[in-house]
């Protein structure tokens, strides 16, 4: 990484996206923090080489209110644009920029295609798109986007329905060839650290996140990189795995224990994979860190983002194959489609951003389970009132398809449920409430098997909790011992027989098969 006398070469950064997407807070927070390595020149919409009607270059607030201009006039003020856009860049922004000077535009060319009703244009799209084709392209065009609702709740002058248009025109009339795409959701420091990464600028001193991480365990293949400094921060970044044993609860603790003294410090160092580095460090926050584990595949990654406090921002899982990025893709689609399905007290994690190889969820600040074991009757209700929305003719319907303890997360106003990848729509009743209980079975050792299959005819706490699903799925509880087998028989298909960890749990599969076959 660079020092603070590194300099910044001259460069034409435009910063678009609708209102209320954030770009002129975008770019303060990149003058700020080019000020030191090169001079700034900010300018808004275009060069100005021609003069302005007005003088007054506020912010508009009903930038829809005014009608169009005929389309002659439209015509008039696209040329008259068109020429202040070409003459500026040769006579105004490129002397800038051959002298070291970063230029930062707002809006831009673009926007005129995009938003013609802020500028009070009639045109056909097609003259605005040739004319852009013939202006000098800047060197980074930084398109913010974010969802309608995010942008209306930020700035509500335009309403949802444009807003959505708006950004589905940015991706069809500029295209991600010519321009990169940032959430604007992000803290603007991760941003800021984005543009740096994508223009090629040397990255300022605050925004070295390189520094090394803490790797567990010490050998060629770690499964833990937690941030060396400072110690809240790798305590912290321990609080991306959930315990779900006694053996682990107490180990995590001691962890934690340890972190916090800052013991860890003295542990084997060593870097992210590049691969991983390169998506996670823009997403970083200002002066924050990041946690990461391997999962139980080599090209799969979870991540956890830390504030300067050592708050927990965004859990960011990243696919490094394009079978584990098609993975992350089907998880993506499964949250959209059946995480709103969900009623209280169980909800899904949001989404905050989406993008090739990467899926950053909300962080959840979970609490310790004494019994993980154990389903909640709510719980329960709730996935069966998915179910029963779902439910169609076939008596078929949604589940999330890997309900089990180390998915389900308990808060402080009620749980959260996990990793969707195996969502589907077309699973059987019980079939969550079955697969949380089997999996805690052959995993956890809990419940025992006799409790388990006792529970099927109406004698503990099993029977209450299947009574709950059946309840709110409208479907009957008696009915469940025949739905057990039908989900025995499914799990068995979909585990992956060459996995330690999947045997165990298709001969866990295959003893309960047994003892349900006997006792009914």
């Amino acid at each position: 990484m660079s020092s603070s006398g590194s300099k910044v070469r001259g460069s034409v950064v435009v910063i678009s996206g609708p209102d209320g997407s954030g770009k002129t807070m975008l770019a303060d927070r990149l003058e700020t923090d080019l000020r030191d390595r090169a001079r700034v020149v900010r300018l808004h919409h275009r060069p100005a080489l021609l003069p302005r009607r007005s003088a007054s270059d506020g912010p508009v607030v009903e930038p829809h209110a005014i009608p169009p201009y005929p389309i002659a006039l439209s015509l008039v003020k696209v040329v008259y644009l068109f020429v202040d856009y070409l003459a500026g860049w040769w006579l105004r922004i490129l002397p800038l920029r051959r002298r070291g000077v970063v230029v930062i535009m707002e809006r831009g060319w673009w926007d005129l295609a995009v938003d013609q009703r802020r500028y009070r244009l009639a045109v056909p799209e097609w003259i605005l798109r040739i004319m852009g084709r013939l202006l000098p392209a800047p060197d980074l065009q930084v398109v913010l986007q974010a969802p309608a609702r995010v942008i209306f709740e930020r700035k509500p002058e335009l309403p949802l329905q444009e807003l959505d248009r708006q950004m589905a025109a940015w991706r069809r009339i500029v295209g991600e060839r010519n321009a990169v795409f940032l959430n604007a959701t992000h803290e603007p420091s991760a941003l800021v650290a984005e543009i740096h990464r994508v223009a090629g600028f040397p990255e300022p001193p605050h925004s070295d996140h390189s520094g090394s991480w803490i790797v567990l365990p010490a050998s060629s293949r770690p499964r833990w990189w937690l941030p060396a400094n400072p110690s809240n921060a790798t305590a912290a970044g321990m609080r991306m795995y959930q315990p779900v044993t006694a053996k682990g609860m107490l180990s995590w603790e001691f962890g934690r224990l340890l972190a916090s003294a800052g013991i860890f410090r003295a542990g084997i160092k060593g870097s992210l994979p590049l691969d991983v580095r390169d998506l996670l460090i823009p997403r970083v926050p200002r002066g924050g860190s990041v946690a990461v584990s391997r999962s139980n595949h080599d090209d799969r990654f979870v991540a956890l983002t830390l504030d300067a406090d050592g708050k927990p921002q965004h859990v960011i899982k990243i696919a490094t194959t394009p079978s584990a990025r098609t993975a992350l893709s089907t998880e993506q689609a499964n949250v959209i489609r059946f995480g709103g399905l969900l009623e209280t007290p169980v909800r899904c994690p949001a989404i905050v951003e989406a993008a090739p190889g990467l899926l950053a969820f909300e962080a959840v600040s979970w609490l310790p389970r004494r019994r993980p074991w154990v389903l909640p009757e709510s719980v329960a209700q709730s996935l069966g009132r998915m179910f029963a929305k779902s439910r169609d003719e076939e008596g078929v319907g949604a589940a999330h398809g890997d309900c089990a303890p180390w998915n389900l997360m308990r808060c402080e106003d009620g749980w959260v449920l996990v990793d969707w990848e195996e969502a589907a729509g077309d699973r059987p009743p019980f079939y969550d409430v079955f697969h949380f209980l089997v999996q805690s079975h052959s995993f956890l050792k809990l419940p025992w098997r006799r409790t388990l299959v006792n529970g099927l005819h109406g004698q503990n706490w099993v029977t209450r909790v299947v009574a709950a699903y059946a309840e709110s799925a409208g479907v009957r509880a008696n009915e469940a011992p025949r739905h057990f087998r039908t989900y025995l028989e499914l799990s068995s298909h979909f585990a992956e027989a060459n996995e330690k960890r999947e045997k165990a749990g298709m001969r866990a599969r295959g003893r309960l098969r047994d003892s349900v076959k006997v006792e009914t």
